[in-house]
């Protein structure tokens, strides 16, 4: 009998900190259509630079749409890139990655020399800093529709 105190005890501290642990964590997604001059941005990708230094990446498919899931709340600045589809087979996860210190070097290159593009946009929606474009992330899901301009 007093073993099924104990496993009681066991049970019921293992649920507080399972149930606490989810409740503890919220997250946003955030779902829009890209738009260049007016016409749907055919294929790329539009990246979500936290303040942590933290990016998630979302892919715009050929309707101009992108869905971004399991967003950290808070604020965030926007990058877009236009690039070709993604071969057939290449599986891209929308994750959250680390800061890097390269990452502002790498949206330059990214945007000066991959090649070829469906679209080319003006640099500056490449640099989040530079893009013009922010937004805060709340739980739960948000429409934010981006109209790019030359």
């Amino acid at each position: 009998m007093r073993w099924l105190g104990r496993g009681v005890l066991c049970l019921g501290i293992g649920t507080v900190l399972v149930l606490g642990g989810c409740s503890s964590t919220k997250e946003g997604t955030v779902r829009g259509k890209v738009t260049y001059q007016g016409k749907p941005l055919e294929y790329g990708t539009v990246l979500f630079h936290f303040e942590n230094g933290h990016v998630v990446g979302a892919m715009i498919g050929p309707d101009g749409t992108y869905v971004a899931q399991r967003l950290p709340t808070g604020s965030a600045r926007l990058a877009v890139y236009a690039h070709p589809p993604v071969p057939e087979g290449f599986y891209l996860r929308n994750e959250v990655l680390p800061p890097s210190r390269d990452a502002p070097q790498l949206a330059t290159l990214y945007a000066q020399e991959r090649e070829p593009r469906t679209v080319s946009l003006p640099v500056r929606y490449a640099r989040p800093e530079a893009s013009g474009l922010s937004l805060t992330i709340g739980p739960g899901e948000q429409q934010f529709d981006i109209e790019l301009r030359p």
